[in-house]
């Protein structure tokens, strides 16, 4: 009867503990789907978008011609004032050629940071066709001490039957060995597995957590991205003569380019930080 008992409370925990470990595993394919987005080469697809940006880059060359009038214009009534005429000249080439290729440089620029983040996101699976979330279970599982001092120790690989979800769909986690034969009553047994529950599930929920806000944060991230990428015709066009609006443009472009890839880093530090956990003895609740 008691046996009868654990094995409906470790169902029902084994239950909670798969269900935060899918969502670990749905999410970060979610923040993969994310990252691996290029956000501009999609966009251009759309007719409408085309056409909006099109807008854009005729207003913003429209700007451009207004601004360096206005600039010859303040160096014919004030020479001695503002910068010279070849620096002015210069100034014109620069943010002209950056509208031209403003479009080639965010295609770039998304480009290495889909290939950074992917390196990044990378570190942990190592490419041996493991999800995230397996890999992190596995961590929390393992042979019974008794167990495997016994005779009936046999040395299955549970970590590949949770990694393809037959430890799951066949309930390992109840598997039994024989402690002592009886002839008249029922054998007395025990579980072959100890199962870290409080750690499992603390460490899942919190990575969970950390998931969800990271996936929030990179979906933000693809929509800024967009938006600058929209707007950088028009910053071109208002800077000459005014390299701090360029600057403010190119520190946030770096800081959108590797947001990404810190995120995930984040990410894969913080799963090997609980699967340490799992290496002290601070919580030894095995049942």
């Amino acid at each position: 009867m008691i046996l009868k008992a654990l094995d409906l409370l470790r169902e029902l925990g084994w239950g909670i503990i798969s269900l935060i470990y899918n969502f670990i595993d749905a999410i970060y394919s979610i923040i993969s789907k994310i990252n691996e987005l290029d956000i501009v080469g999609t966009m251009a697809e759309n007719k409408t978008f085309s056409s909006f940006y099109s807008s854009v880059v005729v207003i913003s060359l429209t700007i451009f011609g207004l601004f360096v009038t206005w600039q010859f214009a303040k160096k014919i009534i004030e020479p001695d004032e503002g910068p010279s005429v070849n620096q002015i000249v210069t100034e014109v080439f620069k943010c002209g050629a950056l509208i031209l290729v403003s479009t080639f440089l965010f295609v770039q620029i998304s480009t290495f940071s889909i290939q950074l983040s992917g390196y990044t996101g990378s570190i942990l699976t190592n490419g041996n066709n493991t999800t995230l979330g397996t890999e992190l279970l596995s961590n929390y599982v393992d042979y019974a001490d008794d167990y495997k001092s016994s005779d009936k120790f046999e040395n299955d690989d549970f970590k590949s039957q949770i990694k393809n979800g037959t430890f799951s769909s066949q309930q390992h986690y109840n598997d039994k060995y024989t402690i002592k034969e009886r002839f008249i009553r029922s054998d007395e047994r025990d579980y072959k597995y100890k199962i870290q529950w409080i750690v499992a599930v603390l460490c899942g929920g919190f990575f969970l957590y950390a998931l969800v806000f990271s996936a929030i944060m990179l979906a933000r991230r693809q929509v800024e991205f967009l938006f600058l990428f929209l707007i950088s015709p028009i910053i071109y066009a208002t800077s000459v003569c005014n390299k701090q609006r360029r600057s403010a443009l190119v520190e946030q472009l770096v800081s959108l380019t590797l947001q990404s890839a810190v995120v995930v880093l984040i990410i894969n530090i913080t799963a090997l930080l609980a699967v340490q956990i799992n290496a002290t003895s601070f919580f030894s609740n095995y049942f």
